[in-house]
């Protein structure tokens, strides 16, 4: 899907705190800093679904090319999972 970001044309008037406030305020989910989605599409996706945005969502981030192995490259390949890892188990971006 089309991230919504501070800088994206479909939203050039909002800046990085409004996207804040409407996140806070539940109208918008941040995926990763910086990258947010609808609520309403987001609650509609089943876990493995957003697990495959937030892998999507490191990709866009990354200064360089990242390389996904284990679960990551599973879910890019679309082979199913026995278990959906937890949001914090995609981990930190690489500087």
């Amino acid at each position: 899907p089309p991230f919504i970001t501070p800088g994206s044309k479909f939203i050039d008037e909002h800046a990085a705190r409004r996207l804040s406030r409407l996140a806070a305020s539940g109208d918008l989910v941040r995926v990763r800093r910086g990258l947010y989605l609808p609520a309403g599409f987001w609650e509609g996706l089943k876990p493995w679904e957003k697990y495959r945005i937030r892998i999507q969502a490191v990709h866009e981030l990354a200064a360089c090319r990242p390389v996904f192995a284990r679960e990551y490259a599973a879910q890019i390949m679309g082979l199913p999972l026995i278990r959906t890892p937890l949001p914090g188990e995609l981990g930190p971006l690489p500087r």
